[in-house]
């Protein structure tokens, strides 16, 4: 599990079941005879010996195939069939994934399926966040899960700014610097917060 992270396990003799409720995780999985299922927002992902990651952040999710084989399929609202419980869903058309392929989905928009470097798509296991041409503002949101102390934009319009690279999880101040470099922005720290401001950094000559 990535941090902030928060997942249920249910096993049965018929199937191994897997709510991601929030967060990041990697899956290696061994056959046994019984699907393995990944459940996360409106998403089921079905493996049988794979490796893999499923990631959810609000209403986005995305899937990326290590090795092995994945299908993954698009859930309907929960429906209560004759008392029963958990609620079955309803499932959609699967898409089939290749190893080294991303597919991410969001909610009335059609899943989208890229080619990544799987390497840096799970460089959080060593501790380093890789972007490849991310927005700033979700950047920031992704690397304030691994700190108290938060990255504030004091200007939206700096959120729509692009950037490329590894950071080290955790280290705020660090990330804070080395934008200045990267874009026209000064930082400003006061206690745990550390604001992001357009124009030059008052340190640079």
């Amino acid at each position: 599990l990535n941090t902030a992270s928060v997942a249920e396990v249910s096993y049965s003799k018929a199937r191994r079941l897997v709510v991601l409720e929030t967060g990041e995780a990697l899956f290696d999985v061994e056959k046994d005879g019984r699907p393995f299922l990944v459940e996360a927002g409106s998403s089921r992902t079905t493996a049988l010996g794979t490796a893999f990651s499923v990631q959810t952040r609000e209403e986005h999710v995305s899937v990326v195939l290590v090795e092995g084989s994945v299908s993954v399929s698009e859930l309907g609202p929960q429906r209560r069939m004759l008392g029963l419980f958990p609620a079955r869903r309803e499932e959609g058309a699967r898409t089939v994934l290749e190893p080294g392929q991303r597919l991410v989905m969001t909610p009335g928009h059609a899943s989208q399926v890229e080619t990544v470097n799987t390497a840096a798509a799970l460089a959080w296991q060593t501790g380093i966040l890789q972007f490849d041409d991310m927005r700033l503002d979700e950047v920031i949101d992704e690397l304030n899960r691994y700190s108290e102390t938060k990255l504030v934009l004091g200007d939206s319009a700096l959120g729509k700014e692009r950037i490329s690279g590894g950071f080290p999880a955790g280290q705020q101040d660090a990330f804070a610097r080395n934008l200045t470099y990267l874009l026209p922005v000064r930082i400003e720290q006061t206690g745990q917060e550390i604001r992001i401001l357009p124009g030059t950094n008052a340190t640079d000559p």
